[in-house]
């Protein structure tokens, strides 16, 4: 069977010029920017408010229904972006037939849903597992109950932005996410103001849903001018969810990837690991918008390269990945040094334990980091499937290690799982990477020779500063590693302005 759905014949949809190509993504791009500051401001401001263990389950409710989430789409959201960018002109075909498959999807799941919390309540009982409070209890089973229509409201909201995205019309989408961050954080805000049950925390996420859910269903009826009347075209479906298989595979190893670790914390460890665990890996997973809105400025440029000019593409590779090295290594490094310090500053004393987590996290930062640069260069290349085979292996090991992990070093366990299996997951890319770009890998091994000397030099000078206030000992760490860098002959002026107009791009494109 074809992977096409329209023959090349039916579609007359003309080709979108790059400018609004550039300029779309960059909506989103600082939408998403902006989104996860907002949440990473607003998960300190929670872990700040509220007792340690109602904070875990309130981590592992979100984090348990956000692994049924993923599976209430399927792939179906990337697959009707793709499709309906190739055949605008059968957007309602691909957009009712898509609602009739999350028709079934979505209950299929919620039933699936409840089937496993109460599995879980049934087999791990709190105090069960041995391990302090592990398990699950009715306030857990409750808690996720809570959080359920959140994914019931965001895969139709994620459905109904697709059409936009394939329509490259994403500006709607990118006022949403903010309008939708807002409010949240404000619901939020009250709900901790006045000191209300932690179920209310997650009824926020809820409003905030609906509003998504409302507004972005108007923009499908007002702006795109479809209905929403689902249709069960069952062949033409099944179609769709062949091709979406690909994208359902690598949506549900990223998700679970993220997700995995707290609710397996949750029923061997108990609520207060989970908390640690989530504080540490919070502050960790706000590092990457450095390196994610830096590659997502420089696929476009790979892409083209890689058609067009090989030795560019092997340029901007090799630059990409001094670049991260730059940017990650004195991150790590420094926030190891001050792991304790970081975290005594912005979260309660009883928190003070996920420093640990935090310096874990730390040593593979810079295979967090690296990862991006590698996973952009296979998908420029057309080797998706690569990135999902590897993911899917990354996974399963994370998932092996958390198990006898767990156990025995509860959240720490977890912490050096996922640092392991991160660090897996680029060892694992980068040979196939070598594959489609002859890189130099010995220039790349000297450059980030003096990178690390440089980020381990300026530790060493953190770590000596420490009775200076905190800002001030990462204000002159950060001048020691620029001269550190200039020194070794890493950065020239030239980098500097190089660097100044790729951050600066996306900004320029939206103006």
């Amino acid at each position: 069977m074809s992977d096409r759905l329209i023959s090349p014949e039916q579609s007359t949809s003309p080709d979108s010029e790059p400018s609004r190509l550039a300029r779309n993504a960059s909506y989103l791009t600082i939408a998403s920017v902006i989104q996860k500051a907002f949440t990473f401001f607003y998960f300190i401001y929670i872990a700040n408010n509220v007792v340690g263990d109602d904070l875990g389950l309130y981590t592992f409710a979100l984090s348990f229904t956000s692994i049924f989430g993923i599976f209430m789409d399927l792939g179906l959201g990337p697959i009707l972006t793709r499709e309906i960018a190739k055949h605008e002109e059968h957007q309602s075909r691909f957009f009712r037939a898509v609602l009739g498959a999350k028709m079934i999807l979505v209950p299929l799941f919620l039933i699936l849903l409840s089937i496993v919390i109460w599995a879980l309540y049934g087999l791990f009982p709190t105090n069960s597992v041995g391990i302090l409070d592990g398990g699950v209890d009715l306030r857990s089973v409750a808690m996720v109950y809570w959080a359920t229509p959140i994914i019931l409201l965001d895969t139709f909201s994620f459905t109904f932005y697709s059409v936009f995205r394939g329509r490259q019309l994403m500006k709607y989408e990118a006022i949403g996410i903010i309008i939708y961050q807002l409010l949240i954080v404000s619901l939020g805000s009250l709900v901790l103001f006045f000191d209300l049950p932690i179920q209310f925390l997650l009824l926020s996420i809820v409003a905030g849903s609906l509003f998504m859910f409302i507004y972005s269903g108007s923009l499908v009826v007002f702006v795109a001018k479809e209905k929403l009347r689902p249709t069960f075209e069952w062949i033409f479906t099944r179609q769709l969810l062949r091709l979406a298989l690909p994208f359902a595979l690598a949506g549900i190893f990223f998700k679970l990837s993220g997700s995995i670790d707290s609710v397996m914390l949750k029923v061997i460890a108990g609520n207060k690991f989970v908390a640690w665990y989530a504080v540490a890996l919070k502050l960790a997973t706000a590092l990457t918008v450095l390196p994610g809105a830096f590659m997502t400025s420089l696929f476009p440029a790979i892409s083209h390269a890689l058609v067009k000019d090989h030795e560019r593409a092997q340029r901007l590779f090799e630059r990409s990945v001094v670049y991260i090295m730059v940017i990650s290594l004195p991150i790590a490094a420094g926030t190891f040094v001050l792991s304790d310090e970081l975290i005594s500053a912005i979260y309660p004393p009883e928190l003070g334990a996920s420093a640990a987590a935090l310096s874990i996290f730390m040593l593979s930062l810079f295979f967090v980091f690296l990862n991006y640069p590698v996973g952009t260069l296979l998908n420029a290349a057309n080797r998706q499937t690569i990135n999902t085979v590897n993911m899917g292996i990354a996974l399963l090991v994370n998932v092996i290690l958390n198990f006898f992990f767990i156990p025995r070093w509860t959240f720490i366990g977890a912490a050096w799982a996922a640092a392991i299996s991160n660090t897996l997951l680029v060892l694992l890319g980068l040979p196939w990477a070598r594959r489609v770009l002859k890189f130099h890998v010995s220039v790349l091994f000297d450059r980030g020779a003096r990178v690390l000397a440089s980020a381990l030099l300026m530790a060493w000078f953190t770590s000596i500063a420490t009775s200076l206030p905190l800002i001030v000992n990462v204000a002159l760490s950060m001048v020691v590693y620029g001269v550190l860098l200039m020194t070794f002959g890493i950065i020239t002026k030239n980098d500097l302005a190089l660097v100044q107009k790729i951050f600066t791009r996306v900004a320029r494109r939206v103006v």
